[in-house]
C-alpha cells in the first residue's frame, strides 16, 4: 500500500506541474530543406496536456510548386495528392488555432518551426511560440542514448509509427515520445528546454528585427557587421538561423553584451553542406580577421616546406613561417613537426643534409653530388604529389540543380564552389568557371582530413592529370 501511494505522489507532482501547459506537437512534410526555398506540403498537429492526446490535425497543403522525386521517394507524396489540396493561406486560421496558447513541439524544432511561420508569414499572420524541441528534452535526460533521430527514440520506448515520414504519424508518434520524456523528467529541466517567444530574444538594438527573423534554416556562413562596415564576427552553422539565435540567447555577460550593442547587420552565405560552411568560415575569417574571432588568430602562423634554387643551381628545401604559402609542399602546425618531416625526407632520399637544414654529422650515407641531389629532390616532389594526388569532394548544393565541390590537390585546399550536377566533373577547364580560388591553411587540411576519414561514403572525383 505503502508503493502504491509513493508511485501516486510521483505521478500526481509531474502532472501537477504539467498541468498549466498546453503542447502542440507539430510535424511538417516540405518540397525541401529550408523555409526561405521550399513549401509546406501537409501538416500533422497532436494536442497534448503532457500525458493525453486531447487533439489532431491533419491537411495537406497545395504547394503552388513541384514536389522533386526524392521527396516523393522519402514521404509518398505525390504532385497529385496535393493539386487539389488547400492553400496555406486558406488554411492558416485553423492551424493557427491549434497552436494557439500552446508550446510548439517538434522533432528538431528549428526545422518545423521556421516552415510553419514562414508559411503563416506569407498569409499575412506573424506567428510566434514558444517552442521544445524533443531531441534537445531527449539528450538532457537519455545519457546512455547514441543516436536520437525519432525512430531511435521510439523504437527505444516500443512507439510505434504507423506510417514513417507523414505528417501526423511523426506528430503523434512525437507526442508519445513527449509523454515517456516527462514522466522520466519529473518535471524537473522540462521548464529549462521550453524557449521563450521570439519577441524575448535579445535581438541588438541597432539591428533590424527582419534581418534576424528571414535567417535561413540552412546551412553556411554568417557575418556580425558593425558600423563601419566591417565584420565583427564570422562563424559556421549547419543551421544558420538557429546557430545565430544561441548568440543571442547566450548574451548574459556584459562582455557579450556590448559585442551585441555594435552588430548592426548580418549578411548569410548558403554553402549547402558543413563541409562547404568550414571551408568558407576559414577562408572569409583569414580574409577579414575580424576582432572577435579570437579562435583563428591564436593559429594564424604556419610552418611551410618550400623549395627554391639557390645561386648554383642546386634545390633547396626550407621551411616558411607564414599565415600561407601558395608554394608550399607540405605545411605543418609547428616547426618541429616540419623540422622532422624534413629529418625523414632527407634519410629516405638520401640528400644532401645542409640543403634542407640538416647537419651532415646526423647521416652515415655516402653524400650524393649537386646532380644526384636534384634528381632526388625531382623524384620526392613526384611522388609527393602523386600520393596526395588531385581530386574533387562532391558535396550537396544549395539548389537541387547544382553541387558543391571542393578542389584538393597535393593535400592542399585549392578551390571551392557549385557546379551544375550534369557538368563533366573531369573537364578541370570547365570547372574553373564555378571555381573559387581557396589559399589553403592547417586548419582547411585537418577539415579535409577528419572529413574523409569520417564521412561514412564521401563522393570523391580523381581528376585527370
Amino acid at each position: 500500500m505503502c508503493c502504491g501511494v509513493q508511485e501516486w505522489h510521483k505521478y500526481l507532482t509531474i502532472f501537477e506541474a504539467m498541468k498549466p501547459i498546453k503542447f502542440a506537437v507539430i510535424d511538417v512534410e516540405t518540397t525541401g530543406g529550408y523555409a526561405s526555398g521550399h513549401r509546406v506540403t501537409e501538416v500533422g498537429i497532436a494536442v497534448t496536456d503532457g500525458q493525453t492526446i486531447l487533439a489532431e490535425y491533419q491537411t495537406f497543403v497545395n504547394p503552388q510548386c513541384e514536389i522533386p522525386h526524392f521527396i516523393t521517394t522519402l514521404t509518398g507524396i505525390t504532385n497529385q495528392m496535393v493539386a487539389n489540396a488547400p492553400l496555406f493561406a486558406e488554411v492558416a486560421e485553423e492551424i493557427k488555432s491549434y497552436l494557439d496558447n500552446a508550446v510548439f513541439v517538434a522533432h528538431n524544432v528549428d526545422f518545423d518551426f521556421s516552415f510553419i511561420r514562414n508559411e503563416m508569414k506569407l498569409a499575412g499572420i506573424d506567428f510566434r511560440a514558444r517552442k521544445l524541441c524533443t531531441v534537445r528534452y531527449a539528450r538532457g535526460l537519455l545519457k546512455d542514448q547514441p543516436k536520437f533521430g525519432l525512430a531511435r527514440l521510439a523504437q527505444r520506448f516500443n512507439i510505434v509509427n504507423k506510417n514513417p515520414h507523414r505528417a501526423l504519424s511523426d506528430a503523434l508518434t512525437t507526442a508519445q515520445l513527449l509523454h515517456r520524456l516527462i514522466e522520466i523528467d519529473g518535471g524537473k529541466i522540462i521548464h529549462k528546454k521550453i524557449t521563450k517567444l521570439a519577441t524575448e530574444i535579445k535581438i541588438p538594438a541597432a539591428l533590424p528585427p527582419e534581418k534576424f527573423h528571414d535567417l535561413p534554416h540552412a546551412p553556411g556562413v554568417y557575418f556580425f557587421y558593425g558600423a563601419n562596415g566591417k565584420p565583427l564576427y564570422i562563424g559556421k552553422a549547419k543551421d544558420l538561423k538557429a546557430r545565430v539565435t544561441t548568440h543571442f540567447r547566450q548574451a548574459e555577460t556584459a562582455r557579450g553584451q556590448a559585442f551585441m550593442r555594435n552588430i548592426v547587420n548580418i549578411e548569410t552565405y548558403q554553402t549547402g553542406s558543413e563541409l562547404l560552411a568550414l571551408i568558407k568560415e576559414d577562408v572569409e575569417i583569414r580574409k577579414y580577421w575580424p576582432p572577435h574571432n579570437s579562435a583563428q588568430k591564436r593559429a594564424n602562423v604556419s610552418f611551410h616546406i618550400i623549395t627554391y634554387l639557390d645561386q648554383n643551381k642546386g634545390i633547396r628545401l626550407g621551411v616558411k613561417k607564414a599565415r600561407i604559402a601558395a608554394d608550399a609542399i607540405k605545411t605543418f602546425q609547428t616547426l618541429r613537426a616540419a623540422k622532422s618531416w624534413l629529418h625523414e625526407q632527407v634519410k629516405l632520399y638520401e640528400l644532401l643534409p645542409t640543403f634542407c637544414m640538416m647537419p651532415e654529422v646526423w647521416y652515415d650515407y655516402e653524400l650524393p653530388s649537386l646532380e644526384e641531389h636534384n634528381e632526388r629532390i625531382g623524384l620526392l616532389l613526384e611522388e609527393l604529389n602523386a600520393s596526395q594526388g588531385e581530386f574533387l569532394i562532391l558535396e550537396k548544393g544549395r539548389k537541387n540543380i547544382e553541387k558543391g565541390f571542393v578542389w584538393v590537390k597535393s593535400g592542399s585546399v585549392t578551390a571551392m564552389g557549385f557546379a551544375p550536377r550534369n557538368i563533366e566533373w573531369n573537364n578541370m577547364d570547365a570547372l574553373m568557371e564555378y571555381a573559387e580560388h581557396v589559399y589553403t591553411s592547417p586548419t582547411l587540411e585537418q577539415v579535409v582530413s577528419t572529413y574523409l576519414i569520417s564521412a561514412l561514403q564521401p563522393e570523391v572525383i580523381v581528376l585527370n592529370q
